[in-house]
């Protein structure tokens, strides 16, 4: 997987490689594990451990990154955002799409802090509360931001 991460006591794996094969779209997650302890599955077709995959196909963007936020994991993908909440058996989760246009700008340019999340996004930076998205730059410093960022992007 492009990155991995822990929600709950699930091990969560986005943007997966199988045999090959990327499927930027799918998130997989492994059955439960004890703390500080490895899941002992990630096999989604056994019926006795909680693993699971599901792909977020509403946006044609691959994922790139994702955090918890309070009770849910936030997925962003290069184009938008979707929330992912724990809904117990024999679903495990649910998956919303929170934002269908706006998304991470690369992997690891999401922070956390206390009520929500920091990240960059494709032409501006955001605040997501896991209820909405808030843009906090004024217009002048959003595009000089960016304007340095496109610059040393492409070199």
């Amino acid at each position: 997987c492009n990155s991995m991460r822990a929600f709950k006591s699930f091990l969560i794996g986005l943007n997966v490689t199988r045999a090959g094969i990327n499927y930027g779209t799918l998130v997989k997650w492994s059955t439960e594990a004890a703390t500080q302890t490895l899941p002992t599955s990630w096999d989604e077709s056994d019926a006795t451990v909680d693993a699971g995959e599901y792909a977020l196909e509403d946006t044609k963007g691959v994922i790139l990154d994702g955090l918890p936020l309070g009770d849910s994991f936030m997925i962003y993908k290069e184009d938008s955002i979707y929330t992912m909440s724990y809904v117990v058996t024999p679903f495990i989760f649910s998956f919303r799409q929170l934002s269908p246009s706006v998304g991470a700008l690369s992997k690891n340019c999401v922070a956390e802090f206390d009520g929500g999340h920091f990240f960059l996004g494709n032409g501006d930076v955001y605040i997501n509360d896991g209820q909405r998205i808030k843009s906090i730059l004024p217009h002048k410093i959003r595009d000089y931001l960016f304007f340095f960022i496109k610059k040393f992007k492409t070199k």
